[in-house]
């Protein structure tokens, strides 16, 4: 009966075994006896050794390099590896490639059974006049043990195990031969030499020969060429020493040369392709593999996506079991970048600054409704000082946080038309500034008087939305911001969470509104998203699909999208953000979103500064994308080129990008305003123009107002000295209860000067 070849049978496999440990046994005694003396004793001790080593091999997967995609499947945007390896299969490797590893490693490999009793014997005869190990007849099968308990003993960080591994001694030899045979009853032949061309060292960091072809050819290994196989196979030998870089490739070609020759000698390749092979010159088209973001055209972003791995639960038990799966488990990563999109952002950020500014400008951008970051910006490159300020620094957002105050309001019931009277300094009843009342001030000298929601959005007055979060609460703020998916920030210098004391000390934390708390950019964009997606809030994600190598799916977490914020709310929300940039007809001084008009495109929006003017921002979206905009001084040192008007550099950066990106996309308006959010609210302000002091005070408090009185008094004639000359908001001005109004008291005298009047006195009205 005969047996074939790829599946021994037991007793075949047997007989086989016994020869070999009898010859491994003789040969070693031979070699060894004129160290050590005893041959009987050695032969002895390496058979028994050799009968009781375990034969069942582990062969972990080798590490593989990871992919990252932009979303288009196709645009690559970087990679991450521990080992540069392209997995192949055998099919896909060219038969002359095979050949040329055959020829020259071993030629025999489809004829011996995992060990060459031949070439073993061979070798001995060679070698044992020098008092030598057995030398230079490893199979390819033991050739890809000896790789595999290495790399095995490499990632395990056994030290030990890994020079075991590669010793030059007997009983390294007899544990590969005892595995070569072992496994070759296990795997067919093409098998293991599919697995042996996949693990091998090419040099270069080329692990494989799939990544081999690309370092040194920039070809996959499919397009190999006779010579290009043979360069190829002639490094397995030594990498470093036949490495083409190097003496303007000589060895490297003369080695190549050997290959050929011998593939001539076995009849892989005749006589006359041989000899044209050897004069050909040789041609590399190296290929340097950047190994992460560093050097990838879309680093900041590159940088985002490992951010976001390393950090999910989803993608690994811990950091470290993250960080190998990212940089071991081959895995194809297709990310949210839209290459368009971020052709562009990078255009719009480039004239913020000249090269070597100490400022610096970042964008992020999102799609609402989904959580898809499309682009990641900056004025600077990656390279220059890998900080990914967009994603993961944490600046004060200014004004743009009074979006929040707003959203809260309106939750309350509040509607759009809600006045409130605003003077330009403000002392609270009802935060703390530690011991003392809580005061601020607006930013404009002239800018006071009485705002609604979309008025004092659009003119961000300071004063109005201090007392708008009076009544409704720093709490329930901080609560809205945390629905719209600002996740709660952790102070990187405390490691505290900076919502915790707002939540827990309410009072004291008046300026919230204003943008004290450090949020990234990229959040500021979620959330105005949220709005923009009407009320559903998408966290943000840089991630369509992942798989491994094999096609598997792979968990980076599902993506978290779901209502939070009532539909008629967010309606209203971006009714008073669309003031900041088209005031509707209305004039509103202090406007500072006009710049982001970019059309007939509907935009939204919010500009903002922080107090010593080192961040403004421009916060702004459509129904198509949400984006935030950012100057800064990365060193937090020096105020903004252009003062309190710096929030137009980022104005113009937003809108840049977003006219550019929305060129061809279709118009959509944003949804209508409910009518409950746009009623008349509060109660009307009675005119008590010329009553008395006390009886004018007794009529607006009746109307559920508070009451001061100017200092300042008018010349008002004929209304007598002591009464209501005028006051503030006007009568018939509908104002919330509480709301504050201003009684200017006549001093009797006619407003040109002079006495009082009396009737037919020259100059006097009739």
């Amino acid at each position: 009966m005969r047996h074939n070849i790829y599946e021994p049978s037991k007793l075949a496999s047997a007989g086989y075994l016994l020869a070999v440990s009898a010859l491994l046994g003789l040969v070693m005694a031979f070699v060894i006896f004129p160290v050590f003396g005893g041959a009987g004793m050695v032969a002895k001790s390496a058979v028994t050794s050799f009968e009781s080593l375990p034969a069942d091999l582990k062969t972990p997967p080798a590490p593989v390099r990871s992919r990252i995609l932009a979303a288009d499947g196709k645009t690559a945007i970087a990679y991450f590896y521990s080992e540069n390896r392209i997995p192949v299969k055998l099919a896909q490797v060219p038969g002359i490639t095979r050949k040329a590893v055959l020829a020259i490693e071993d030629s025999r490999f489809f004829e011996h059974k995992g060990v060459d009793v031949r070439g073993i014997t061979r070798a001995f005869v060679r070698n044992q006049t020098d008092g030598e190990l057995v030398q230079g007849a490893s199979t390819i099968t033991q050739q890809y043990v000896k790789r595999v308990l290495l790399q095995d003993a490499l990632q395990k960080g056994d030290t030990k195990a890994a020079k075991a591994a590669v010793d030059k001694n007997q009983d390294r030899k007899i544990r590969e031969i005892r595995y070569a045979l072992a496994l070759e009853e296990r795997l067919s032949k093409d098998e293991i030499l599919e697995r042996y061309l996949n693990i091998t060292y090419y040099g270069a960091g080329a692990y494989g020969i799939g990544a081999a072809a690309q370092v040194y050819f920039g070809k996959p290994v499919a397009k190999l060429t006779l010579t290009e196989s043979a360069l190829l196979a002639g490094l397995l030998q030594s990498p470093s020493r036949y490495d083409p870089h190097k003496n303007k490739g000589v060895d490297a070609t003369g080695r190549r040369n050997v290959v050929l020759a011998r593939m001539g000698e076995l009849g892989f390749i005749s006589p006359a392709e041989t000899a044209r092979a050897i004069k050909e010159p040789l041609r590399l088209n190296s290929r340097t593999i950047p190994n992460g973001c560093v050097g990838s055209r879309y680093g900041h972003f590159c940088d985002y996506v490992r951010r976001y791995l390393l950090s999910s639960p989803a993608f690994g038990s811990s950091r470290e079991a993250r960080q190998d799966r990212l940089f071991k488990g081959g895995l194809t990563i297709r990310t949210t970048l839209d290459p368009r999109q971020q052709k562009l952002a990078d255009q719009a950020m480039a004239p913020t600054f000249r090269k070597g500014s100490r400022y610096a400008a970042g964008i992020a951008v999102v799609q609402p409704g989904t959580g898809r970051v499309t682009a990641i910006a900056h004025s600077r490159p990656f390279n220059e000082d890998q900080n990914p300020y967009v994603t993961s620094r944490q600046f004060q957002t200014g004004s743009t946080a009074k979006a929040f105050v707003l959203t809260a309001a309106l939750a309350k019931g509040m509607p759009l038309t809600t006045a409130i009277h605003s003077p330009h300094d403000y002392t609270s009843r009802v935060f703390r500034d530690g011991s003392k009342p809580y005061s601020l001030s607006n930013d404009a000298r002239g800018m006071h008087g009485v705002y609604d929601m979309r008025s004092g959005m659009a003119a961000s007055v300071n004063t109005y939305f201090v007392q708008l979060e009076e009544r409704v609460g720093v709490d329930t703020a901080v609560r809205t911001a945390l629905a719209m998916g600002i996740p709660n920030p952790v102070d990187p210098r405390t490691g505290k969470s900076q919502f915790e004391d707002y939540l827990a000390y309410p009072k004291g934390y008046g300026s919230f509104t204003l943008g004290v708390a450090g949020i990234t950019p990229l959040d500021m964009a979620v959330a105005y998203a949220t709005l923009a997606a009407k009320g559903i809030r998408c966290f943000a994600t840089p991630i369509d699909s992942a798989v491994d190598s094999t096609g598997k799916v792979v968990n980076v977490g599902r993506r978290d999208c779901k209502r939070t914020i009532d539909e008629g709310v967010a309606a209203a929300a971006t009714e008073a953000l669309s003031w900041v940039v088209n005031p509707k007809g209305h004039v509103i001084n202090g406007n500072t979103g006009g710049g982001a008009n970019i059309g007939r495109q509907a935009v939204a929006g919010k500009t903002g500064t922080t107090q010593e003017i080192k961040e403004a921002w421009f916060v702004g979206f459509t129904p198509h994308l949400s984006a935030a905009s950012v100057v800064f001084d990365p060193k937090h040192q020096v105020t903004l080129p252009g003062g309190d008007s710096s929030n137009r550099i980022a104005v113009r950066a937003w809108a840049r990008f977003m006219k550019a990106a929305l060129a061809s996309a279709p118009i959509i308006g944003f949804p209508q305003v409910s009518s409950r959010y746009l009623r008349m609210s509060g109660h009307r302000v009675p005119d008590v123009t010329g009553m008395g002091q006390q009886e004018a005070t007794r009529e607006l408090t009746r109307s559920g107002f508070n009451v001061t009185v100017s200092g300042q008094q008018l010349p008002a004639w004929p209304i007598p000295a002591g009464h209501v000359a005028r006051i503030s908001p006007s009568a018939g001005t509908r104002l919330p209860e509480d709301s504050t109004v201003t009684l200017y008291v006549s001093n009797g005298q006619f407003p040109f000067g002079g006495l009082p009047c009396r009737p037919g006195t020259p100059g006097c009205p009739r």
